[in-house]
């Protein structure tokens, strides 16, 4: 399934930002919540991914979209959830972008 096939919509409210993902043909939602910890800088604390959209790159999809927001709009990110951290290892570019200390993860 390509990224073109996952619609990725933002919401905000509040002290918190959340990314939700959906699928053709599909009713489930998948999320990636973050939560303002001071200024410009949000902790990353739950991304969830129904089973149903399992292996269809959406949680993949998500970080992305997070990590292009905070670069456009100029705030970083504390990867809280162990899937974004394990994303920002793997794509060290998402890191820079994104990491509130992106040297932890672009070594």
């Amino acid at each position: 399934m390509a990224d073109k096939d996952i619609d990725i919509t933002k919401e905000e409210g509040g002290d918190t930002i959340t990314f939700k993902a959906t699928l053709p043909d599909h009713s489930d939602e998948a999320e990636l919540v973050l939560s303002n910890i001071s200024d410009n800088l949000y902790n990353a604390h739950h991304t969830g991914v129904p089973k149903s959209m399992g292996g269809k790159g959406v949680g993949t999809a998500l970080v992305k979209a997070m990590s292009e927001d905070a670069r456009d709009l100029g705030y970083k990110v504390v990867p809280g959830c162990p899937f974004v951290e394990a994303w920002f290892k793997r794509k060290p570019n998402w890191a820079k972008m994104a990491a509130a200390e992106p040297e932890l993860f672009t070594k």
